[in-house]
C-alpha cells in the first residue's frame, strides 16, 4: 500500500511535474521525492512513472477518490510558452 506522500508524489509526476517542481511543491528535497519513487516503483514492481501511474490506477479504484491540491502556482519550466 502506498503512503500519503507516495500518492501526492505519483498523481504530481502523473500531472507532469518534474522531480525539482513536485520537491519545490511538497517542500521537500529532490532526494526525498527520489526516494518516493523509488519506494513507489517497488511498491508496486515497475521502473517508470507511466507504469506506475498505471498499475496503481488498475490496482486501486480509490485513486479517482484521492484528491490533492492542485499546487499553487502553475508549473512553467524555462522556455515554455506561457499557459504550457
Amino acid at each position: 500500500m502506498l503512503t500519503a506522500r507516495e500518492m501526492e508524489v505519483l498523481q504530481l509526476l502523473a500531472r507532469g511535474c518534474t522531480y525539482a517542481d513536485t520537491a519545490h511543491h511538497l517542500g521537500i528535497s529532490v532526494h526525498t521525492v527520489s526516494t518516493h519513487v523509488r519506494n513507489t516503483y517497488r511498491k508496486l514492481s515497475v521502473h517508470s512513472a507511466p507504469a506506475a501511474v498505471a498499475r496503481f490506477a488498475s490496482r486501486a479504484s480509490a485513486w479517482s477518490m484521492v484528491v490533492f491540491p492542485a499546487p499553487e502556482t502553475p508549473v512553467i519550466r524555462p522556455g515554455a510558452k506561457n499557459g504550457s
